[in-house]
């Protein structure tokens, strides 16, 4: 059988083939840093708007801190959000269906602050 190929990464230089050993008979292997750093998490903005407009549907805690997860804000689901973006959040079939027609609405009345806002009086 020929001998190990050396195959060079970097500044390291790994052999393939059949593991060496070193003078305590252990194999030599290079160390691998499997620790994967703790990235701190921060808080996720939550827009107060849009939470008070989900409940006002009647969503539960679910489905809102599925759009908290996602940073959504308020004007975000009124003027960018498409049925598609909605679907990919693997919300409950219905309570798609109802996001969706009243973000419809709100689209066609023009002035989502004024719908919103009439919307929120009638509780």
């Amino acid at each position: 059988m020929p001998p190990p190929t050396p195959l060079a990464i970097g500044a390291n230089i790994f052999s393939v083939g059949s593991p060496s050993t070193m003078s305590d008979g252990q194999p030599n292997s290079p160390e691998i840093n499997t620790t994967v750093p703790q990235l701190s998490s921060p808080q996720v903005p939550t827009d107060d708007k849009l939470v008070r407009w989900l409940e006002s549907l009647s969503c539960d805690r679910l489905t809102i801190s599925k759009f908290i997860a996602e940073e959504y804000t308020f004007s975000d689901i009124m003027e960018l959000v498409s049925r598609d973006d909605l679907r990919r959040m693997n919300l409950r079939g219905g309570v798609e269906c109802r996001i969706w027609r009243e973000i419809v609405k709100v689209r066609q009345s023009g002035n989502h602050t004024t719908v919103y806002n009439s919307s929120m009086d009638s509780d």
